[in-house]
């Protein structure tokens, strides 16, 4: 929860120590790692981190989880919106 609520607010600092703190948990947890991994990615996207949020997603799209990614996911969840027009995004979210 921290990670998103410091994306919102735009501290960059905040999100970086979040997610470093979550590498070995995602490395390590094959279970829910991808879902702290999508929640990183959020956090990028709601920095606008584009890049970096669309290649998380196009490796978490791959990975199976807890609450896998999906394109069906990506159409639905608001989080997504600030890179929603990007057409990297917008292929990724339609792909079958």
């Amino acid at each position: 929860m921290l990670l998103l609520v410091s994306a919102f607010l735009k501290d960059k600092a905040t999100v970086e120590a979040v997610a470093a703190t979550l590498h070995d948990k995602i490395a390590s947890d094959a279970l829910a790692g991808p879902s702290l991994q999508a929640t990183i990615a959020q956090a990028r996207a709601q920095l606008g981190e584009t890049d970096e949020a669309l290649n998380m997603i196009k490796e978490l799209l791959e990975k199976p989880g807890e609450e896998s990614l999906t394109p069906a996911y990506l159409r639905l969840d608001p989080l997504w919106d600030p890179i929603r027009n990007d057409p990297r995004f917008q292929k990724l979210a339609e792909a079958k």
